[in-house]
């Protein structure tokens, strides 16, 4: 059997090498403005120049390149000891990007509220994620008490078999960081099997926080269901794994059965 490995690499940068100006409202137009100095409403991006080898290299260019910044989603809800901050999602790439290999480079911008402004704290960008030129819907996550998290479920289909990969961000007030990737969340053989020979597997995964008394962070619960190939037959099957944060990440504590 083929597999899909997926290799996500470490890459965050921060783009604050300058004081940016402050924002009064938070949309598309105000935040990218403010952070890359440039917005055009046709294309709803920001160009910027992109400098730094490690990223010029992964978008296998050899020499200085544009990319054009666009965001994905805006969270204002998040409270950090007692200031009201808010969570921007962006995705930057080349022009004409959208082939099914295309990942963007995913970032994170963190504002924080100061007399009914915005100020920008930091723009990192965490990976590339995704396909087709577009990162997955990302979802808010609270890891625990005044904790949060941003997580992605991005996935790609290569020689009939699609895999998906769970990836959970740690969101801070001057920083970010990876702190769980699962790489069998979901996956199936749709494409290469017949379901008249009995040959198609698939399985996916749903998942919570549990709150664990005086504890800083929650226990996240996977549960993945369905069908794979065993042994060179489908066989069902269940599992539970128990993650618990240890040492600035989420680690696999135990799996049922």
């Amino acid at each position: 059997m083929k597999k899909i490995f997926f290799i996500f690499i470490v890459i965050i940068y921060n783009s604050k090498a300058q004081e940016h100006p402050k924002i009064s409202d938070l949309n598309d137009v105000s935040i990218l403005s403010a952070v890359y100095g440039n917005y055009d409403k046709a294309s709803k991006s920001s160009k910027w120049l992109v400098k730094e080898d490690s990223i010029i290299n992964k978008f296998y260019k050899k020499e200085e390149f544009y990319l054009y910044t666009s965001i994905k989603s805006i969270i204002d809800t998040i409270n950090f000891n007692g200031k009201k901050c808010a969570i921007i999602i962006t995705q930057s790439k080349p022009e004409n990007y959208d082939c099914h290999p295309c990942s963007p480079l995913a970032g994170i911008i963190f504002l924080e509220s100061i007399n009914n402004e915005w100020k920008i704290k930091y723009n990192y960008y965490i990976d590339f994620i995704g396909t087709w030129g577009e990162i997955p819907t990302p979802k808010i996550e609270y890891i625990g008490k005044h904790k949060y998290g941003i997580s992605f479920e991005t996935g790609i289909t290569g020689q009939g078999y699609t895999n998906t990969k769970f990836l959970l961000v740690e969101i801070q007030q001057n920083k970010i960081k990876k702190i769980l990737i699962i790489g069998d969340f979901a996956g199936n053989n749709e494409g290469i099997c017949d379901k008249s020979l009995n040959s198609c597997w698939e399985y996916s995964s749903n998942y919570y926080f549990e709150k664990i008394p005086d504890t800083d962070y929650y226990d996240l619960i996977v549960n993945t269901s369905g069908t794979k190939l065993e042994n060179n037959k489908i066989r069902t099957f269940k599992l539970i794994r128990i993650y618990k944060y240890i040492n600035d990440k989420y680690n696999l504590h135990k799996t049922i059965p």
